[in-house]
């Protein structure tokens, strides 16, 4: 931190030597949320760099920002027009030697009159509406022209867009525009395109022009209605070509491709087109998109990775720089205690709005060393030889500001209309500017076209997003185009002898593949009178699906094979499919025919016909064995809890009954003991002995010669009946039909089951979507599963046993026969 305030104090001392140029930046505030202040936080930072340097120049930035509602633009254009005129002249009252700004169609001509009416240069870093004819006119017709008063810090993109076009060697594209800008786009490539159609290197392009809608959020309605009416059906006839050696090839044409170039207006418009190229359908690898401009960034191209479509775009700004990131570290540390200035990724318009600024400090020193910095040192002061300065207010020819209309200066009554004093020796100065890295540009290389002001000799990166064989994350791929005049186009050599290689590569004849699994597609058994080949060689549903297609559509012809591996198909670690799917996004084969699940990943990747059947996922496990009698099979109908609460019953009834028996008079009589003394004695027959055998007895079903005679002992020997009586019932009946069937219930009968155990290990077929359900699975139950299945999948590979992950149906239903691994 010591060091930011030792640089501010090194930079006050000189700030007495150094010259200020006064300038003012017009910053469009109607951008999404971030660009505005992204671009304001770009300028001080460029405003820091220049005025660190140790030279005679500083600049003196002003930033005003202009209120560009989307209800203004709604307006009459001459209304809005009008308020931005205001705005600029009013800053011109105070002073300035150069304005910056971010212009659109609509407001360029107000900026490019107000810098050729006052002579103010004017640095546009957006896309200027530039066209021949703008040049300001000499008062001497036959004298040279003037140097543009108007310069564009973003490059015109004609150039690169058409060496593009012939380095693909395309001859037609569709250009989707704004309107007001296919005015300008369309004129400079057609002007680029005169040029080129001398010599052997001749070049014709036939342009179709389509206008965007004006609304963005009908952007997914616009791109479905084309892509629909773009991907209709076509019919393809075969081509048979007789080669020398007898053999014949079956080539089968491409469709046409279709290559669009979108030229949009503002980085909102551009980001909505993207997004509505993300949910669009029928994309397909034949279309192609060109963004003509260098406002999209890689990470902008994120959510387009997983589609079928080819992508282009332009870069000129890195980001990720590291002199860019070292010096902006210093700027936050210095002015902004370590706080970052903006967002983090850094929006290109930014980087040109800061380029902008260093191409007015290089054009002030150019003067300042032509003309003597005093030049600029008496700008504060009036001409009238007073001592007196004014921070605030800049003189021009003697007069503070400048005015569009000098009527509106009260104070000097009677000012004639002048223009800024300097303007044309600083427009001069511009145009002879020249700035690269070694001056800390963001965009590279900055030189501008004397006569039109618009930047040349400039390189910039094309970023091409493809798709690559077996791969449904598409490639992104960069390489570098440099300004280089025709019949030469900026690109490597190389890149164009591959290019070229791929282009005479033939279209190969795709097949249909299945999927080997019962009873979808089967191998026949073969005879010995017969031998089967070809499509013969199968049956099955899938198989009778094909042959009902061939009866039903004409020209309908096929040939199978079956997938390498027997795999459906499973996205690998680098994007790519193997199996069925691989097939089809590689272009081996233009059609599955399989029990395919039809999941989000799949579909985002290839396109799925109506299901002929649905299903869920269930559980294969093994057959149950039939269960062996022993000797205590009887017990079985009933279950352990049963029979020891009956046991327990039967000892408390006899207990029961023995007490009451004891303590009542009614079960109590004489009995003769000895006859001859005639001698009798109290007894009870129901003693412990013989209540436990009379409560055997009754559960048994069985008559005793004891019965309770006391009302108690009787009540108590009617519920035991009772029991007993449903007792015996439930046990004949359960004992019949345990006797009748076989007893097969099953161990696992359900998810929870299988989850809760660890005995038992059970998988998934390898490759299958049924993996892809439990790996990718937010229920924690099913997340579980896939835990264990994963740990034991590895301990397994650890100790070289069969993986409980199999490769096909066959070899799973043929291991959970011979084991305990069940399938899901």
């Amino acid at each position: 931190m010591w060091i930011g305030w030792l640089l501010l104090l090194l930079l006050a001392a000189a700030a007495d030597a150094a010259a200020k140029i006064p300038l003012r930046a017009f910053i469009d505030n109607n951008t999404k949320i971030g660009t505005t202040e992204a671009v304001h936080a770009m300028l001080h930072l460029a405003q820091f760099t220049v005025n660190s340097r140790p030279d005679e120049v500083d600049v003196l930035l002003g930033a005003a920002l202009i209120p560009m509602s989307p209800e203004a633009e709604q307006l009459d254009k001459s209304t809005i027009f009008w308020n931005l005129r205001t705005s600029v002249c009013d800053h011109l009252r105070s002073g300035f030697l150069m304005m910056l700004a971010g212009s659109r169609t609509f407001t360029y001509s107000v900026y490019h009159s107000i810098a050729n009416a006052m002579r103010v240069p004017f640095i546009d870093w957006e896309v200027s509406n530039t066209r021949p004819g703008d040049r300001f006119e000499p008062a001497n017709k036959s004298g040279p022209f003037p140097p543009p008063f108007t310069y564009s810090v973003y490059p015109p993109v004609e150039h690169l867009l058409l060496d593009y076009i012939a380095y693909k060697g395309w001859e037609e594209v569709v250009y989707v525009h704004d309107g007001d800008n296919a005015d300008r786009t369309l004129l400079a490539l057609y002007t680029l395109l005169d040029q080129r159609q001398f010599g052997e290197s001749r070049m014709e392009l036939k342009v179709e022009p389509i206008r965007a809608p004006e609304d963005e959020m009908m952007f997914k309605s616009f791109l479905s209605s084309f892509h629909r009416s773009r991907s209709e059906t076509k019919k393809f006839e075969m081509n048979y070509t007789l080669m020398a050696d007898g053999t014949i090839i079956m080539e089968t044409p491409s469709p046409k491709p279709h290559n669009i170039i979108v030229d949009l207006e503002g980085a909102d418009r551009i980001g909505a087109f993207l997004k509505a190229l993300e949910e669009s359908v029928l994309v397909t690898r034949y279309f192609h998109y060109v963004f003509a401009n260098f406002l999209i960034e890689d990470s902008d191209l994120h959510g387009l990775r997983h589609m079928l479509i080819n992508v282009t775009l332009f870069k000129i700004f890195d980001p990720n720089a590291e002199p860019f990131k070292k010096r902006k570290k210093l700027y936050e540390d210095t002015f902004r205690a370590g706080k970052p200035t903006t967002m983090e990724q850094i929006p290109p318009v930014a980087a040109f709005a800061h380029d902008a600024l260093l191409v007015t400090h290089a054009a002030a020193k150019l003067v300042a060393e032509e003309y003597g910095v005093g030049m600029f040192k008496n700008l504060w002061s009036p001409s009238d030889g007073s001592s007196e300065k004014n921070a605030f207010q800049m003189f021009n020819r003697g007069y503070p500001g400048v005015y569009c209309n000098p009527r509106m200066d009260r104070n000097n009554h009677g000012r004639p209309f002048e223009t800024l004093e300097y303007g044309e020796v600083l427009a001069k100065s511009i145009s002879s500017v020249v700035l690269d890295s070694v001056n800390e540009t963001l965009t590279g290389r900055i030189e501008f076209d004397p006569v039109t002001g618009l930047r040349r000799n400039f390189s910039a990166t094309v970023v091409e997003l493809h798709q690559s064989a077996n791969h449904a994350n598409s490639i992104l791929e960069s390489f570098k185009w440099q300004h280089t005049p025709w019949p030469q186009l900026g690109f490597a050599a190389d890149r164009i002898d591959a290019l070229a290689a791929v282009q005479k590569a033939r279209f190969v004849r795709p097949e249909r593949y299945v999927y080997k699994v019962k009873p979808f597609v089967m191998l026949k058994r073969e005879t010995e009178n017969k031998t089967l080949v070809g499509n013969d060689r199968y049956e099955g549903y899938c198989i009778d699906l094909l042959n009902k297609l061939a009866e039903n559509i004409s020209g309908f012809q096929y040939e199978i094979f079956v997938s390498h591996g027997n795999k459906y198909g499973r996205k690998q670690e680098d994007g790519s499919w193997d199996g069925m799917i691989g097939y089809l996004l590689n272009e081996t084969a233009d059609m599955a025919v399989a029990p395919l699940t039809i999941n989000q990943e799949r579909e985002r990747v290839v396109d799925f016909s109506k299901p002929f059947m649905t299903t869920g996922i269930s559980i294969m496990i093994q057959k149950p064995e039939k269960q062996e009698f022993s000797i205590f099979s009887f017990m079985q109908p009933l279950g352990r809890t049963i029979w020891i609460l009956t046991m327990c019953s039967y000892v408390g009834v006899s207990l029961t009954i023995f007490i009451v028996s004891t303590f009542s008079p009614y079960e109590q009589k004489q009995t003769l003991i000895n006859p001859t003394s005639n001698e009798y004695a109290v007894t009870n027959d129901f003693s412990m002995y013989n209540s436990l055998w009379f409560t055997l007895a009754a559960f048994m079903q069985q008559g005793t010669d004891i019965l309770p005679r006391a009302p108690s002992g009787r009540m108590a020997s009617a519920c035991w009946w009772f029991f007993t009586l449903i007792i015996v019932s439930s046990y004949t009946a359960n004992l019949a039909a345990f006797l009748t069937l076989e007893k097969m219930t099953p161990p696992i009968e359900s998810v929870e089951d299988l989850a809760r155990q660890t005995n038992i290990l059970y998988g998934t077929i390898k490759d299958g979507s049924t993996r892809n359900f439990f790996e990718d699975s937010a229920v924690p139950l099913y997340k579980q599963m896939y835990d264990f299945m994963k740990r034991t999948s590895q301990r397994q590979t650890q100790t070289n046993e069969q993986n409980i992950f199999v490769d096909t149906y066959d070899h799973g239903i043929e291991r959970v026969r011979k084991g305990k691994v069940r399938i899901l």
